[in-house]
C-alpha cells in the first residue's frame, strides 16, 4: 500500500506575497585615488602612482570602496618601473668599474672599456654598442689612436620647463654644439673633409625623468676616425692658437656670405667681411711671432689689409657695377698662398678643406 502525497495547502489570497523580496543594496563607490594611481603609473609618472596606490589601499580598507584591484595594479606597475629605472641608473653609474675608464696623467683614455654615456668627457673617443643611437645608455670608450666611431667634445644642459619638442631640442643642440665645436677644433683645416657634428640629446621620456644634458660629438660620414680631431690650447702652442684666433672670424664671415641675397644684404656682408679682415690684420702684427714665421705672417697681414679695403669699398658702393668690381678685387686678396706659408711655418695643417684656386667669388674659395 502506498502513502498518498500530502494534500496541497490553501491557496494564497490575492495581493502582495506574504514575504516581499527586498531591493538589492547599491554598489560601493569607486575610490578615485585607485583610478588615479593606475593612470599615473601607466603614464610613466610612477613615483606619484606608487604613492597614490598605497593611499588608495588604506582608504579602501577603511571605507569599503571599490577599486582595490586598480590600486594594486597601480602600485605594481609603478614598482616595476622604479626598479627598472634604478637598474638603468646603477648600470650607467657603475659602467667602467668603480674607478671609471683607465686614463693617463693627462686624462686621455689608455684602455677600452664600457662606460655610461653621461660619464664621457671632452676628448673621449668611443663606439656605440649597436647600429642605432635612438636610446644610448652605455658606450665603449677607447683610446683616440684606435679606430672609433665618434669623439665627444662638450656637454651642456638645456633649460628647464616642459619638454620643448624634438625640433626645438635639435635647434638648441646644433647652435650650442656648433659654438663648442669651434672652440674644440679650432683649426678647420685639420678636420677630415667628411667629419660632421652630431649630438645625443634627451627625448620626451628621458626629459620627464630629469634628463637635460646634451652631449656634442664629432663623427665621420663614411668609416671610422683614427685620431683625435682636437685642436685647441691642449694640443697646440700659443702661436698656433694666436693665428687661428685672428683668422677664424674671417673664415666665419666668408661662410656667411649670402648666396642669393639682395644688394643691401650683400653690402652688409661685405662690411662685416672688411671688418673681420681688418681686425685679423691688426692681430697679425710683427710682435711675438717665431722668427721662421714672421715673413709669411707679415705678407698675409698685408694681403688682408688690401682685401679689407676692397670689401669696404664694396660695402659703400652705390650700385651693382661698383659693388661687383670691388667684390672681385677683394676676392683677389684673400692671401691663400701667404696663409699656407704662415701655417707651414707655424706647424699647422696646410691643406684647406674645400678647394682653393677657383675663380674669384666661387663658393669654395672662402677659407683663409
Amino acid at each position: 500500500m502506498t502513502t498518498p502525497p500530502p494534500a496541497p495547502g490553501p491557496p494564497h489570497p490575492q495581493g502582495w506575497p506574504p514575504y516581499p523580496y527586498p531591493y538589492p543594496a547599491p554598489p560601493a563607490p569607486l575610490n578615485g585615488l585607485a583610478v588615479a594611481a593606475l593612470v599615473t603609473s601607466l603614464m610613466c609618472a610612477f613615483p606619484v602612482g606608487f604613492v597614490l596606490g598605497l593611499v588608495a589601499l588604506r582608504q579602501i580598507r577603511r571605507t569599503g570602496e571599490r577599486g582595490r584591484g586598480m590600486a594594486l595594479a597601480g602600485v605594481w606597475v609603478a614598482a616595476a618601473q622604479i626598479v627598472l629605472t634604478l637598474g638603468v641608473i646603477a648600470r650607467i653609474a657603475g659602467a667602467g668599474g668603480p674607478a671609471g675608464p683607465e686614463r693617463d696623467e693627462t686624462g686621455r683614455v689608455t684602455y677600452p672599456s664600457e662606460v655610461g654615456v653621461y660619464s664621457l668627457q671632452a676628448g673621449d673617443c668611443f663606439d656605440f654598442w649597436s647600429d642605432t643611437t635612438d636610446e644610448v645608455f652605455t658606450v665603449r670608450i677607447t683610446p683616440c689612436s684606435d679606430p672609433h666611431e665618434a669623439e665627444a667634445f662638450g656637454t651642456f644642459d638645456l633649460p628647464g620647463g616642459p619638454f620643448p619638442g624634438d625640433d626645438r631640442v635639435g635647434e638648441l643642440a646644433e647652435q650650442r654644439c656648433g659654438e663648442l665645436g669651434a672652440e674644440y677644433a679650432m683649426d678647420a683645416w685639420s678636420l677630415p673633409y667628411d667629419v660632421y657634428l652630431s649630438y645625443l640629446s634627451p627625448d620626451e621620456v628621458s626629459w620627464r625623468q630629469g634628463d637635460r644634458e646634451v652631449l656634442c660629438t664629432y663623427a665621420r660620414w663614411d668609416g671610422l676616425l683614427d685620431a683625435s680631431v682636437r685642436s685647441d690650447l691642449s694640443t697646440m702652442d700659443v702661436h698656433q692658437v694666436r693665428y687661428l684666433h685672428a683668422l677664424n672670424p674671417v673664415d666665419a664671415a666668408f661662410e656667411a656670405e649670402p648666396t642669393s641675397g639682395t644688394l643691401p644684404e650683400t653690402r652688409r656682408w661685405a662690411e662685416r667681411t672688411a671688418r673681420e679682415m681688418s681686425q685679423a690684420a691688426a692681430e697679425l702684427d710683427d710682435a711675438g711671432w717665431p722668427h721662421e714665421a714672421r715673413e709669411a705672417v707679415t705678407s698675409l697681414r698685408e694681403e688682408l689689409e688690401a682685401g679689407a679695403g676692397h670689401f669696404a669699398r664694396a660695402a659703400d658702393a652705390a650700385g651693382e657695377p661698383a659693388f661687383w668690381e670691388a667684390y672681385e678685387a677683394g676676392y683677389g686678396h684673400l692671401g691663400h698662398e701667404q696663409a699656407v706659408a704662415a701655417r707651414d711655418a707655424l706647424g699647422l695643417a696646410t691643406e684647406p678643406p674645400g678647394g682653393w684656386g677657383a675663380e674669384a667669388g666661387d663658393e669654395d674659395t672662402t677659407e683663409v
